[in-house]
């Protein structure tokens, strides 16, 4: 079988949740003895055969800029620039798996059948890019260009989505943000929506660190013995919610005892987040180190005592949960997404009763208070993280509809 994995932007290197997904789709397919092609947004433009996921795959990318769209023109030369990197595909495709709303919207109709993997409502997504939230309930209060933006990716995802054979969301939190932009998006006669639990974790890769490796780091960190390490490994933009993090560490102050905070990750709003823990008196606790590669975050899970994950809005299927408990780190996350079934049978009191500075600091105080029992839940963790496992559910509901659901 030959197969065509489409997203609007992927950097091998720079892996985001979504990102992940499309990797492990393509790597587990390719193991399978299908012939996989990548078409992707990169800015390094790169055209042929590329190492990501551990193997060679095929890969056309087009050119990705600052947040697309903003005007029709724009619009209509991205889907120029992606129907060239379209047409470089050295097959026809059997199977078509998108995983983003521009890039499958710009190559349009195919003989091939097209599967949709549901992440986020484009709409939703420009407004958290641009004001911070993720809900078209107060749309009325931005301008009329706003408001046409808006109205603009919802026809054209809905176009999209109209197009595929099935579609499939990954949380049933995404399900229901997709059917408040779209209401039954796509429903034609035959086509349904459908929730896959997806979201493995590559165990060998995020293992627990030995007791020397994990006291060596925090030491690097200058965490003393009777000290908390915190990590988030987040893209900084709004809905990411680390400036509410940031107020809710200021807001616990001394309750934590001593206490650091590693940052990993880049985005628009990393300037601003370096003011922020200036203004709140945290920039001797926290540290903001850029993108840690891959190859290095086992090590910064690892070491730390909890991760955050303080999500706004359009959180996916939990990616930096499941890595975080696969190497022994329990996580405290806010509501959304993934995270909350992750969580949830594994301990209610890991999630916030909101998603704001006050859920966070009430939950990080609950635990600086039970340091044993906090310990004593790293032995579960991992366990739980290799019970979650979903890439073959998610495979098989994208190729042969056998788990499609009413």
């Amino acid at each position: 079988m030959r197969i065509a994995i489409t997203t609007d932007q992927l950097d091998p290197e720079r892996v985001d949740g979504a990102g992940r997904v499309v990797l492990e789709m393509a790597r587990r397919l390719a193991g399978q003895g299908a012939e996989v092609a990548v078409v992707a947004g990169d800015h390094r433009c790169f055209s042929g055969h590329r190492a990501a996921a551990g193997l060679l795959l095929r890969w056309e990318a087009f050119p990705i800029g600052s947040e697309p769209g903003r005007r029709s023109a724009s619009l209509l030369r991205r889907r120029a620039e992606i129907r060239r990197a379209w047409a470089r595909l050295p097959f026809r495709p059997d199977r078509i798996i998108h995983h983003r709303s521009l890039t499958a919207w710009a190559i349009g109709s195919t003989r091939a059948p097209q599967t949709f993997i549901h992440h986020a409502p484009w709409p939703l997504e420009h407004l958290a890019a641009r004001f911070g939230e993720g809900s078209l309930t107060r749309l009325g209060e931005h301008g009329p260009s706003t408001r046409w933006q808006v109205a603009l990716r919802r026809r054209l995802e809905h176009r999209a989505l109209s197009r595929a054979e099935r579609i499939i969301c990954l949380t049933p939190s995404s399900e229901a943000a997709l059917r408040s932009v779209h209401g039954g998006a796509g429903a034609r006669e035959g086509l349904r929506t459908t929730v896959v639990r997806a979201g493995g974790v590559d165990l060998e890769h995020f293992r627990p660190l030995t007791a020397s490796a994990r006291r060596a780091i925090r030491e690097h960190h200058e965490v003393p013995p009777d000290g908390l390490l915190l990590c988030a490994v987040r893209r900084m933009v709004p809905h990411a919610g680390l400036d509410s993090l940031l107020h809710a560490l200021a807001g616990v102050g001394d309750a934590l005892g001593r206490w650091r905070l590693v940052i990993s990750g880049d985005g628009p709003m990393r300037n601003e987040l370096i003011e922020l823990a200036t203004a709140l008196r945290l920039s001797d606790r926290v540290r903001f180190p850029g993108h840690v590669p891959d190859a290095e975050l086992p090590q910064l899970y690892g070491a730390s005592d909890l991760t955050l994950v303080p999500a706004r809005t359009l959180e996916g299927y939990g990616r930096s949960t499941l890595e975080s408990l696969a190497c022994g780190t329990p996580v405290i996350a806010t509501p959304m997404g993934g995270s909350t079934g992750i969580l949830g049978p594994l301990d209610r009191g890991l999630l916030t009763i909101e998603s704001g500075p006050r859920g966070l600091a009430e939950r990080l105080g609950h635990w600086a208070e039970r340091r044993e029992e906090l310990a004593n839940l790293r032995a579960r963790c991992r366990g739980h993280a290799a019970r979650q496992g979903g890439w073959e559910r998610l495979i098989e509901a994208a190729l042969e509809g056998s788990l499609v659901l009413d």
